[in-house]
């Protein structure tokens, strides 16, 4: 009885393992890099077809963990064509995106899975005039200036539902095109031709006669709490362009409405906005600093987009007011690191070799071009006895995410060195966060937890 038992078994794990076999025999895996331009790849859809026949396909997604992707060929219809020796190809291609990589071919083995070439995003269409998404100008014409890669080299404009051919068979394109006062929304299609196949480019702009603003304060007394209001007058009506207000970073914003700060440079942060219209109003609340006794100036100072509105300095003064030292103004030092395209199910995902092992921001909506940086940050302003801390740099709104997911690790010895530790995150102040840890390993204690919109985390200790 026993010997039939163990001859079973032993029958029954060998047709798993044959099994497992002629499954993983029909994947074809491979490795897709990040654009020149640093797009992200994550979940970016891997078409899988025959070359005989690219419209019939099966499609998996890159992972954002390492690159990599893998698609079943036996999933290719019809299906049960799938066989030894034969060619299949892959490719990224999808006509919302801009971006293109592939195809890459390679004959089944049926040996494991097999492993096709590395592929690499390509930005198709490359726009190198309007750069500026406002001009200021009393010509309506502007110069349009592009590539487009071999093989998408059929190119044609569309402006207000009408389509043009720019060109039948080119790569470079660089002529004078007639525009609106206001605001301009253009297409540029590039197609392959013999495939019927297409990427599109947005192309939207506002070219202006004038541009003016106003501001409400010049002068504050220290440590007083003001609205700012800051007005702007354009010669045309806009939309959904950014509006940048650049506030001292010793100056404390209490509230803004409908705007996201963000970290700018050692000096300033900055107040984006979202505004459509002609003339524009934006206000929001701040406390001046606590000066000594000499009065001082603080650099304001006032974008839409582009194009700069004003510079100004606002005085900050105790007992008199003339006499005043100015500060400086310095340029923002922190770049987007990373671009990508995300969705509610396909969150922006970093992974990170220290302390803040994964950060993922799953959006309430469809989000493209999303610019992010993580900067890490001390905050010896704010919190005493910081173990690690990050600052979320990102053009996405807060109103725009629906949650943060976090994963992080800390180093055992720590806890030699501090006790009580805590997460801390800032929205309009910091908060302590509940922590579960669901991971103990011989030298790191790893916890996770979801977050509400949040853009500077900090892990925080006593020490013993």
């Amino acid at each position: 009885m026993n010997k039939k038992i163990f001859f079973n078994l032993v029958f029954f794990i060998a047709v798993l393992l044959v099994s497992f076999q002629n499954i993983s025999a029909h994947f074809v895996c491979g490795i897709l890099e990040n654009s020149e331009d640093n797009m992200s790849s994550d979940w970016f859809d891997v078409r899988l077809y025959y070359p005989e026949n690219r419209n019939v396909y099966t499609t998996c997604g890159v992972s954002p963990e390492d690159q990599k992707y893998c698609c079943d060929a036996f999933a290719i219809p019809p299906l049960g064509s799938w066989i030894i020796g034969k060619t299949v190809s892959a490719e990224v291609y999808s006509p919302e995106s801009e971006y293109a990589a592939g195809p890459v071919s390679i004959i089944t083995t049926g040996e494991g899975y097999d492993v096709l070439p590395k592929m690499k995003l390509e930005k198709i269409i490359n726009i190198y005039s309007p750069l500026d998404k406002v001009i200021l100008s009393n010509q309506n014409t502007i110069l349009l200036n592009l590539t487009s890669k071999y093989p998408y080299n059929f190119i044609e404009l569309e402006k207000n539902n009408n389509k043009s051919i720019l060109c039948l068979n080119c790569s470079v394109f660089q002529e004078l095109i007639g525009a609106e006062f206001g605001m301009n929304k253009w297409k540029v299609i590039s197609s392959f031709f013999n495939l019927n196949r297409s990427i599109i480019s947005y192309l939207d702009f506002a070219i202006l006669n004038s541009a003016e603003s106003s501001r409400n304060l010049k002068k504050v007394k220290s440590e007083e709490t003001v609205e700012m209001k800051v007005e702007v007058f354009l010669s045309h009506s806009v939309e959904n362009l950014e509006l940048k207000e650049y506030v001292p970073i010793n100056w404390e914003i209490i509230n803004v409405t409908d705007g996201l700060i963000r970290e700018y440079s050692d000096s300033h942060r900055v107040i984006i906005w979202n505004v459509s219209g002609k003339n524009i109003v934006k206000s929001y609340y701040i406390k001046s600093p606590n000066i000594f006794i000499f009065p001082k100036k603080y650099v304001f100072k006032l974008e839409l987009e582009n194009i700069n509105l004003s510079l100004e300095r606002v005085i900050v003064h105790k007992f008199f007011s003339f006499f005043s030292f100015s500060q400086d103004f310095r340029s923002n030092s922190l770049r987007a690191s990373l671009r990508s395209d995300i969705s509610p199910s396909r969150p922006l995902v970093i992974k990170n070799e220290q302390g803040l092992e994964t950060l993922a921001i799953f959006p309430s909506k469809k989000i493209k071009n999303v610019e992010f940086n993580l900067i890490e940050d001390g905050f010896e302003d704010d919190l005493d006895n910081v173990i690690f801390g990050y600052k979320l740099d990102t053009n996405i709104r807060f109103q725009d995410i629906d949650k943060i997911f976090i994963e992080f690790k800390i180093d055992k010895t720590v806890f030699n060195q501090y006790k009580n530790i805590d997460l801390f995150v800032y929205g309009d102040s910091w908060e302590k966060i509940n922590l579960i840890s669901y991971l103990g390993s011989t030298n790191y204690s790893h916890y996770k937890t979801f977050l509400d919109p949040t853009n500077k985390i900090a892990l925080v200790g006593d020490k013993k």
